[in-house]
């Protein structure tokens, strides 16, 4: 079916005009919900796809963007890329998705990939790039947003929390509670912002209390790695923590794993704290302690901003969420 003709026919069957067809596949937003539908029902009913490519040469837009997730192991990025995905889609755009395994050269590289192919946007995590991806992109006049760490100093417009404070809350519950022996089991922080500023605000939390960090360790997103460290830290010649802070969920959820698996009871034995308040860390026994980032509202702000950003609409270049404490069972006064 030629596009012209698929266009016509999808009017006539939808009973609206060609225009506002075309409107609803360049500029969804635009059309009221109940047209839009039925001219979807119509493109349904008549086995009508639109060109993309003849409509990228026609508009000079692919209504594509791309995103770029440090790794797939944490369900945060799965739960963030599905309100972007979300977000993009009720406006009409498509999302791509790349991996970078938190390697700066590797998310080059797919940074690369994507503009080849014609995206109209970019969304990354966090705010350490290659320079050369910003370079890159000014040179094409890609807009691109950053999620995870607010940096109203960042070259690109961000959509984050203050990891910092993540880490004081996280940390100072479990000095508020009395514990003293705390160890803290971070995410590699190598490449990884979010990962460094959440260190730097536990460290933050003890020296302002007076306290110092029995153990550090850093570690990856397999839970089998994750389980060692809590095990070796567990058995450890200078004894057993009272609490671990965890700078992330996952990381929390191998620590109370292992713990429960060496026979510890949690929160009697053993306090467990995470961040990101994850849709499991309310449904594992005991419920996680967590300090809670809004992930579905951050990612779907990001996808809001960058579309605006498209359309040449005025918006707001950095916005910071807040976040909160989420008491669990699984920590305890000591």
């Amino acid at each position: 079916m030629r596009r012209s003709n698929g266009i016509r026919e999808v009017a006539k069957h939808a009973g609206v005009s060609s225009a506002s067809v075309s409107r609803a596949l360049n500029r969804p937003e635009l059309v009221r919900p109940e047209t839009l539908r039925r001219i979807r029902d119509a493109m349904s009913d008549l086995n009508f796809y639109p060109d993309a490519m003849a409509r990228a040469f026609v508009t000079g837009s692919s209504k594509t963007v791309g995103s770029i997730v440090p790794t797939i192991d944490n369900s945060m990025f799965s739960e963030g890329i599905n309100a972007l995905q979300d977000t993009l889609v009720s406006r009409g755009y498509m999302l791509l998705l790349a991996n970078s395994g938190y390697n700066l050269e590797t998310e080059k590289e797919m940074v690369r990939a994507l503009v080849s192919r014609g995206v109209d946007g970019l969304v990354l995590r966090g705010e350490k790039h290659d320079r050369e991806i910003e370079d890159l992109l000014g040179k094409h006049r890609i807009p691109c947003v950053t999620v995870g760490r607010y940096d109203p100093a960042g070259g690109f417009p961000t959509i984050g929390v203050d990891n910092r404070k993540l880490g004081r809350i996280a940390m100072s519950h479990l000095i508020e509670l009395g514990h003293h022996r705390i160890a803290q089991i971070s995410a590699v922080t190598d490449q990884n912002d979010r990962a460094v500023d959440r260190v730097q605000g536990m460290a933050e939390a003890c020296s302002a209390a007076g306290r110092s960090i029995m153990a550090a360790r850093q570690v990856d997103y397999a839970l089998e790695n994750i389980r060692q460290t809590a095990r070796e830290l567990i058995d450890g010649s200078d004894g057993p923590p009272t609490a671990v802070c965890c700078s992330n969920d996952i990381i929390a959820y191998g620590v109370l794993f292992e713990a429960v698996r060496m026979g510890l009871s949690v929160p009697r034995d053993l306090s467990i704290i995470g961040i990101g308040n994850l849709d499991l860390s309310r449904h594992v026994v005991p419920g996680l302690t967590t300090v809670m980032i809004p992930t579905r509202r951050l990612w779907a702000r990001a996808g809001e901003i960058l579309i605006d950003l498209l359309c040449d609409r005025e918006t707001v270049k950095h916005v910071e969420f807040d976040v909160e404490l989420v008491v669990r069972d699984s920590t305890k006064s000591i």
